[in-house]
């Protein structure tokens, strides 16, 4: 079933959102863009760019999402997922 509306997707905290991309379980991190005002968009652009992640925003189309996604990712990764980028 998809997710057609960010309130039903749990926020992660900035820092939270950091360290998972960080501690890299997952090659990328994906979050709502709606759960954060533009200050929180400024603060996690710098955090990203200070733990050496690269942040993208997409519009998502498939069964996890329906809207716009702040996605992290390790610098390192890039590379490998550009086609999912």
């Amino acid at each position: 079933m998809a997710v057609d509306d960010y309130t039903t997707v749990d926020k992660v905290e900035i820092d939270e959102l950091i360290e998972l991309t960080v501690k890299g379980e997952y090659f990328m991190q994906c979050t709502p863009i709606e759960h954060y005002t533009i200050e929180g968009l400024k603060e996690i652009s710098e955090k990203a760019k200070k733990n050496n992640l690269v942040m993208t925003i997409s519009e998502e189309h498939s069964n996890f999402y329906q809207g716009v996604l702040i996605c992290l990712i390790q610098r390192n990764d890039v590379k490998g997922c550009i086609e999912y980028i």
